[in-house]
């Protein structure tokens, strides 16, 4: 019964939230306009494939709950493959572990893709505009802020591919 209701909720539940979730990730704004020119603000139309954006507090809160729900996914994913062993030929087996392998691959890598480009780089935006709004940056400032976290958005190591 445990095992069931998991396998509703890492395969079905989850994916069926990160779907709804993407239709409200844009995607494609880092050449035009760049990337904290067009996260620092909502956007209320479909030009960068979304049905709309709502800001920075969306976009923390987007990959807060993407997070979690893409390690369900990995979760139901290596159910698929928990049965699978020796008895089913040696092929079959070859493949489960390359799947579990790559499942693990990939949660790890993602978490940590959406804990930078996401959740951390939402809260980053939140806090630079507030610290405008208190006066505590120049637009000098601001400007250098605005220069290193587009700069960090498509360095070849921690950037993000959008």
């Amino acid at each position: 019964m445990m095992k069931q209701l998991l396998w509703w909720l890492c395969l079905f539940v989850a994916p069926a939230v990160l779907i709804v979730l993407e239709l409200f990730h844009p995607a494609g704004f880092t050449n035009s306009p760049g990337m904290y020119q067009f996260l620092s603000h909502a956007e209320p139309h479909a030009h960068h494939s979304a049905l709309d954006y709502f800001g920075p507090h969306w976009w923390f809160m987007l990959h807060m709950i993407q997070t979690p729900m893409v390690a369900l996914v990995a979760v139901g994913l290596w159910l698929m493959v928990d049965g699978i062993g020796r008895d089913n030929g040696t092929a079959a087996l070859v493949a489960a572990r390359l799947a579990r392998t790559a499942i693990l691959v990939f949660a790890v890598y993602f978490t940590v893709l959406d804990g930078i480009g996401g959740i951390g780089l939402g809260r980053t935006i939140l806090v630079v505009q507030e610290l405008v709004a208190r006066g505590k940056l120049s637009p000098s400032q601001l400007d250098g802020v605005v220069l290193l976290l587009n700069t960090m958005w498509v360095d070849p190591v921690v950037g993000s591919p959008c």
